[in-house]
């Protein structure tokens, strides 16, 4: 009896063990960790975020949220709540939404919890809402979709490319590769994609063309990209790649827009990267066998293999008075003369980096001097600061057509004989950007491409302006 009581006590022991231990595991399991990115049309509000979700947070926040699954919209609640100080009582100033028979719509999103939550960082009009995960569409509403771990969720604003029948198509972009790894002076290329839609509407995946690439210095979690504080602004080709280079080793943050021909809506959404550039890697110091001051390792060549031809082939009728001059007098010439250099110091992977830069692709802009000047410099250049009570207004650039141009060069400088950064190459002959309060000169170059060659005419003169 004893031992059928004994049994009995360690048959429940375990069953009770088994419980905890299913417990502990299904918790586990219910446990969610994403990624949130949260961008205005022309702002990074959250740069890359871990949320971690549990059933706890299957709660309505007092705005319709959906009790039996965890959303885009759970994972942003989550995050206004732990680090913003939202409550349930208070999220309906953080999260502006409405429902619908087609489900959840969101109407707006602040920040802070004041704003009108505008997806527009100027307030521009027909600027919505949207989201994606992993860089796709996920085909339901941002209320829907039931999140899994691991998911990197982006909400943004987009234009909707203004109204039937003149819209134009906008995509949700990013980069193809959201980290990179390069070194010094060595070009890496990004690749901008983008969700288009086809015939039927379904969401394909395209090249980005014709955009601008934003690279700005990391300085910590929060940093994000925009012409303010750019070091670099690149182009994409009709492929979507762009061409990096950084002068400085350090962690960058990427970005990209891409203006409608309004001068005002980027149709696309802004992405997300970061460069890592590390110290170039210098040619190694034990390439050179012989050290090039000290004495040759090596016979020198030039040490008589003959014997000296000074040395009478007849016997001498007097005594010669003069040492054969045979004996070599000056330090034999066998020294290497050439430095080390004739190695190529080689890219990152040790493979030969081309001295000659493809003349395909426009050089930096300046004056070009000892060019041909096949195009007419522009003339006339005209800058139009817009009055806007935003930190940052749209400046118009505009001139005359040059004769023969095929595209012009537009450079930027804070000094009138500073160092000019490329902005763009354009083909047409006005350029709006947006820029913060300060002065500023910009140049212009006209360009003719032949034979897969560009050919730049000289710059025009600096042509100065002030943003108050």
């Amino acid at each position: 009896m004893k031992n059928k009581k004994k049994l009995l006590s360690v048959l429940l022991v375990f069953v009770m063990t088994v419980s905890v231990f299913h417990g502990y595991a299904a918790k586990a399991a219910d446990t969610v960790k994403v990624t949130l990115r949260l961008e205005q049309d022309n702002k990074t509000l959250v740069t890359p975020v871990e949320v971690t979700l549990t059933d706890a947070d299957k709660k309505d926040y007092g705005i319709g949220l959906s009790t039996k699954t965890l959303t885009p919209l759970h994972a942003l609640a989550k995050y206004l709540t732990e680090k913003k100080g939202a409550t349930t009582e208070t999220m309906k100033n953080y999260i502006m939404a409405s429902t619908s028979q087609y489900g959840l719509f969101v109407n707006g999103i602040s920040i802070d919890g004041n704003s009108d939550g505008s997806a527009s960082s100027d307030a521009l009009d027909g600027v919505n809402w949207g989201y994606a995960v992993n860089n796709t569409d996920p085909g339901v509403g941002m209320g829907s979709y039931s999140l899994k771990n691991n998911d990197a969720v982006t909400i943004y604003g987009l234009w909707g490319g203004g109204t039937w029948p003149n819209n134009v198509e906008t995509n949700y972009s990013y980069f193809e590769n959201s980290t990179l790894n390069t070194t010094v002076s060595n070009k890496t290329t990004v690749s901008l994609k983008g969700i288009g839609h086809d015939k039927s509407y379904n969401p394909i995946v395209k090249s980005i063309s014709n955009a601008t690439v934003v690279a700005a210095k990391y300085e910590n979690e929060a940093s994000t990209a925009t012409t303010g504080n750019a070091v670099s602004l690149v182009q994409t080709d009709e492929n979507g790649t762009a061409t990096l280079s950084f002068d400085k080793a350090g962690t960058y943050v990427l970005s990209a827009y891409r203006l409608d021909s309004d001068g005002k809506h980027s149709n696309i959404s802004r992405p997300y990267g970061i460069v890592n550039v590390l110290a170039a890697v210098t040619a190694p110091t034990a390439t050179p066998t012989v050290t090039p001051t000290a004495a040759p390792t090596v016979t020198p060549t030039a040490a008589p293999t003959v014997t000296p031809t000074a040395t009478p082939t007849v016997t001498p009728t007097t005594t010669p008075t003069v040492t054969p001059t045979a004996t070599p007098t000056v330090t034999p010439t066998a020294t290497p003369t050439v430095t080390p250099t004739a190695t190529p110091a080689g890219d990152s992977l040790g493979k030969p980096v081309p001295t000659k830069t493809p003349t395909a692709t426009p050089t930096p802009a300046s004056d070009d001097k000892g060019i041909k000047k096949v195009a007419k410099k522009p003339t006339k250049v005209k800058v139009v600061v817009k009055k806007s009570k935003k930190k940052k207004k749209s400046v118009t650039v505009s001139w005359k057509k040059a004769a023969n141009a095929k595209g012009y060069r537009i450079a930027l400088s804070k000094k009138k004989n500073g160092k000019y950064k490329k902005v763009t190459d354009t083909k047409k002959t006005k350029y709006t950007f947006k820029k913060t309060k300060g002065t500023y000169y910009v140049k212009l170059t006209a360009y003719v491409v032949k034979s897969d060659k560009a050919t730049f005419s000289k710059a025009t003169k600096p042509v100065k302006f002030k943003v108050k």
